[in-house]
């Protein structure tokens, strides 16, 4: 791939000024004060810039589950930032929406000084410039207490979450003196055998051998030998600028990551492929285990006798508009991957190579060399801006301003729906995370959707992220009722009820399918909410039952729901976080394949999927027959990856609104809007803040099928115009998507190179460019790709736009 940075001037045309109109109220910096207290100012620095969102979440989760009895197998498999953008808002300009006079398409400014209104309960601490970030008071829904300002104060960073979090396995063998000490003399041994001629791969499933016996006997030894053999064979990253022993005390403390581990591991069946997929994601010790085979009796059992859909389903479900938007169709807005940091520092190290920047515990190394006593102008390369960064997750004056772009940047109108794809927590070290942290981030960001976003339904998936430990979720079928993660369930079900759109018997069902929901917000339409944490490759839980297809039971829920709205004739949306396809580094084999399956099965009932986790913008096409026929006329469904509101890393924030018939729920259209993170650094002297302005509309970028048709690649039934364009009568199908993908091949520069990289990383100047056939063949191979089977036989290095 060619890494070089793009030529902004080849987009010119997509970055737009904006100009004044529509007014929102803002309260200027002068009447901004320290409310319910005061606090001093704080400053936050980070961990080294987070890579790549896949590849990252993945191994480090891995890493850290079978550390406890193979930390020392590490040694058998071996071993240009942006600009400061700092200014400082000192005007109440009040914002403003406007129609730019060379897109046709709104935009919206926001005003300088943060709106002091945005958060009714107050704030702990609300400076009156931009050398700070605001700090919110944020009401706990369930007990009406307010979340405490430790849990934000970015001086003060945990060191670890309660210890009443930790939860074990119960015991189920009887322990013998001296057991721990026994367990760790014997995985040594086994560790350092270079007689026995043991392959790596048996050496490793060995090892967790002999620590499941001692956690299944002594579970609250399990987070003792983590730390010990940590220590011992030094296999934990410092580069947080912590001590080994620090680093190792921290992260294997039981109620960070130490107790999960330990119920993982005793739960796990090391006789099955559970330990050979454990050996193979976290060392490379073993091969991966191949997936499972989908058999026909597997099938037909599956779908209880409902293998074949009634023919003439209909498509139009719903019912037009009527009054006065008589004819139009609904906005639904799209929004994902907020990542909100209310721990975000200003003037905290934007540019660290330790751990997640623009916090107070990270630093570059070149110029210091730990965080500790603080840091100055001297020993900061890039001080962190008021607005954001492209290495860091937002702080709450850019994420306010998002959301408060939707209306302005729908006309002045309040859209009729939001489709909102998780992850609502900040990226952070393990020992940051808590409960706390997560409902608060859910409660925070929740209560600025409804305030911003008008009346209209809001529906959540929940992310990797949304959860603490963090990438974690576990199966309630699990021995002796295991259950870590109702805390959360619980919270969202009393929040998400609270809106009104979900009665109290749906809200019940939110626990049973791990915050997953199915409702019916407007005739004839259903949305389902999954919790696909469940097939992220990144989720350590899923080690357990690694060979089944479906061991939580969540495509077992999505089938039955399925089944019931093509009996009631509905047309179904189906939200989640985790995609299931493109490169296939994220999601698992198993559960995507049978994904696939269950795609094909309802279609016709399936309008659109809905996705976020990439923090990147594109789509994945479904074909018939698990894609072995890629033919536009094979494409059964398709789905949409929402970019992402966090600008980590290298990506311009950005919000899409959907336009949707209201007779069939399909899409016909969608805009995407961003923020320029380069513009930030002059927005002092501008005296105002971020301008979100229009990016691409899908029709009019990749509309145009006239190479295919010149070609003879278009044997759709759908006729094109004279010009070779989709007609505008006919909404944007999996058909419509499929023969974009064609239509990327004959046209690569234009479409791919320049449109699609482009819009990856919502014109940002990082992206690196793909301008060779290698990269076109790759990402056209990763969007015929609807599951983890196909994408991982895709070409790899060239998924992301967040390396450059």
């Amino acid at each position: 791939m060619d890494n070089s940075q793009r030529d902004l001037a080849s987009t010119a045309n997509r970055t737009r000024p904006a100009t004044t109109a529509y007014d929102v109220e803002s309260d200027a910096p002068g009447e901004t004060t320290a409310l319910l207290g005061t606090s001093t100012q704080q400053l936050e620095s980070p961990p080294r810039p987070y890579p790549r969102i896949a590849q990252a979440m993945r191994s480090f989760a891995a890493l850290l589950l079978v550390s406890l009895v193979i930390g020392s197998v590490y040694a058998l498999a071996a071993a240009p930032h942006p600009r400061r953008s700092d200014g400082t808002p000192t005007s109440g300009k009040k914002s403003s929406s406007s129609t730019s006079s060379s897109s046709g398409f709104p935009t919206y400014t926001a005003p300088s000084a943060f709106p002091t209104k945005a958060f009714s309960d107050g704030y702990y601490y609300l400076p009156g410039d931009f050398t700070a970030e605001p700090r919110p008071i944020i009401t706990n829904i369930k007990d009406h207490s307010v979340f405490p300002d430790s849990l934000d104060d970015p001086h003060q960073l945990p060191t670890g979450a309660p210890a009443s979090e930790a939860v074990y396995p119960r015991p189920s063998a009887s322990p013998t003196p001296g057991m721990k000490n026994a367990a760790l003399q014997k995985i040594q041994s086994i560790i350092d055998d270079s007689t026995s001629g043991a392959t790596n791969c048996t050496k490793c499933t060995q090892a967790l051998k002999v620590g499941q016996k001692l956690v299944r006997a002594e579970p609250h030894s399990g987070p003792e030998l983590m730390v010990s053999l940590c220590k011992q064979y030094r296999f934990a990253s410092t580069k947080s600028g912590l001590t080994q022993d620090e680093i190792c005390e921290r992260e294997y403390a039981p109620s960070t990551l130490g107790a999960q581990y330990t119920s993982i591991l005793s739960y796990a069946n090391l006789s099955d492929v559970d330990g050979q997929a454990i050996c193979a994601s976290v060392f490379s010790a073993c091969t991966a285990p191949p997936p499972s085979t989908l058999t026909k009796a597997f099938v037909k059992k599956w779908f209880k006798g409902h293998e074949s859909a009634p023919k003439n389903l209909s498509k139009k479900t719903g019912k037009p508009l009527e009054g006065k938007r008589k004819g139009e169709m609904l906005k639904v807005a799209h929004l994902s991957d907020l990542h909100v940091d209310p721990r975000y520092l200003v003037g905290a190290e934007a540019a660290c190579t330790s751990g997640q920047c623009c916090r107070a515990d990270s630093f570059n190394s070149t110029v210091a060399s730990t965080f500790k006593g603080g840091l100055n102008s001297s020993s900061t390369i890039n001080p962190a801006g008021y607005w954001g960064e492209y290495t860091c997750d937002p702080p709450w004056s850019i994420a306010v301003t998002a959301l408060d772009a939707v209306t302005p940047l729908n006309g002045g109108k309040d859209v009729d729906m939001t489709i909102h794809t998780g992850d609502m927590t900040t990226h952070d070290a393990d020992y940051h995370y808590s409960h706390a942290l997560v409902n608060q981030a859910e409660q925070a960001i929740h209560d600025q959707m409804r305030r911003a976003l008008g009346s209209g339904p809001i529906f959540t998936a929940l992310g990797n992220h949304d959860s603490s430990p963090q990438d974690a979720v576990s199966s309630n079928t699990l021995p002796d009722g295991h259950d870590t993660f109702s805390w959360n369930y619980d919270y969202v079900s009393k929040l998400w009820e609270s809106d009104g759109w979900m009665t109290h018997k749906e809200a019940e069902e939110i626990g049973k399918h791990y915050g997953a929901f199915s409702v019916s917000p407007r005739k004839g339409l259903r949305v389902i909410s999954l919790n696909t944490n469940l097939w992220y490759s990144g989720n350590p839980w899923n080690f357990i039952n690694y060979g089944k297809f479906d061991p939580s039971g969540i495509l077992r829920f999505l089938t039955d729901e399925l089944q019931l709205a093509e009996d009631r004739q509905e047309g179904v949306w189906i939200i989640g976080h985790v995609y299931s396809g493109w490169s296939g580094s994220d999601p698992l084999k198993n559960p995507t394949n049978l994904l696939q399956v269950i795609v094909e099965r309802y279609h016709s009932t399936i309008r659109n999927l809905f996705f976020g986790h990439s923090h990147e913008d594109f789509f994945n096409v479904f074909y018939k027959s698990n894609a072995s026929s890629v033919l536009p006329s094979d494409a059964i469904a398709h789905s949409f990856i929402g970019p992402s509101v966090t600008p980590g890393t290298n990506v311009n924030p950005g919000v899409r609104i959907y336009e949707v018939d209201p007779e069939t729920y399909e899409v016909v259209d969608y805009h995407q809007f961003y923020t320029q993170l380069t513009t930030f650094s002059s927005l002092q002297e501008e005296k105002h803040g971020p301008v979100w302005e229009h990016l691409y509309s899908a029709r009019e970028e990749y509309a145009d099928f006239h190479a295919s048709r010149a070609n003879g690649s278009y044997h759709l039934s759908v006729p094109l115009t004279s010009s070779g364009h989709w007609p505008s009568s006919e909404a944007l199908t999996p058909a419509f998507w499929a023969q974009l993908t064609t239509e990327m091949l004959l046209r690569p520069h234009e479409l791919v190179d320049e449109a699609f990289t482009t819009f990856q990383g919502r014109n940002s100047s990082l992206s690196p460019r793909c301008n060779t056939t290698e990269c076109v063949e790759a990402k056209v191979c990763y969007l015929r790709s609807g599951t983890a089977i196909l994408g991982s036989q895709c070409p790899k290095g060239y998924s992301s736009v967040q390396g450059g």
